[in-house]
């Protein structure tokens, strides 16, 4: 019967492509911009809290107490 039937899936998986060739999102985003005078890349930090001011990020507490502060956005992966 109609109910006894497994139940049929579907998922469409998210993918980056780079000259034709699957690729994470570190790779796809950061690797052409890594360069760039306004972008600086911390890894390894652990974020504990986003700072606001007046409804706005403008920067991030780490872990070990030190503060990251923005000069225009914000952005956490």
């Amino acid at each position: 019967s109609l109910h006894d039937a497994l139940p049929i899936w579907m998922h469409i998986a998210q993918s980056l492509i780079d000259n034709g060739r699957r690729c994470n999102g570190p790779y796809a985003y950061l690797r052409p911009a890594r360069h760039r005078a306004n972008l600086t890349i911390r890894t390894g930090a652990l974020v504990v809290r986003v700072l606001f001011e007046d409804g706005r990020a403008i920067g991030v507490l780490l872990a070990d107490g030190s503060r990251l502060m923005a000069g225009r956005e914000v952005i956490l992966a």
